[in-house]
């Protein structure tokens, strides 16, 4: 893969930095994210969480009322706390009236070396095969 190591000063413009970058970086770029959001949304699929998955993201949504959880607060607490997967509850991003369309899902970044992705799916996993699967 090119790497990216020119130094650009910020009043240059990073678009134009960009620009001079060859397009095998981007070409690079977008086959290995689209490779790690296929891992993810795999794994989320196989805990049962319902991702869904985006078009032009680093995030992926994932419905938690699927494995019981109503609340993504207490949802992202427990996945952190208990299987060692941080996720951000998206109702954060939502003004008061609004918080309630964000309560049942989690957001999660794919945005990760491989090998923090392999780690999440691994525990995932475990912890899905740990669990009475839903029946919805």
């Amino acid at each position: 893969m090119p790497q990216a190591g020119h130094a650009c000063a910020l009043d240059a413009g990073i678009g134009a930095c960009a620009l001079r970058l060859p397009d095998g970086y981007f070409e690079h770029l977008a086959t290995s994210y689209a490779a790690k959001k296929r891992q993810l949304v795999n794994a989320l699929a196989h805990a049962s969480l319902r991702p869904l998955e985006p078009e032009g993201s680093t995030f992926v949504m994932a419905d938690t009322r699927s494995v019981g959880f109503d609340d993504d607060f207490e949802f992202c607490r427990f996945l952190t706390t208990q299987v060692g997967v941080a996720a951000i509850p998206p109702s954060a991003f939502y003004s008061e009236p609004h918080k309630h369309h964000g309560k049942g899902f989690a957001r999660f970044a794919y945005c990760k070396t491989e090998s923090v992705l392999d780690a999440a799916a691994e525990r995932l996993s475990r912890w899905a095969a740990g669990r009475h699967r839903p029946t919805v």
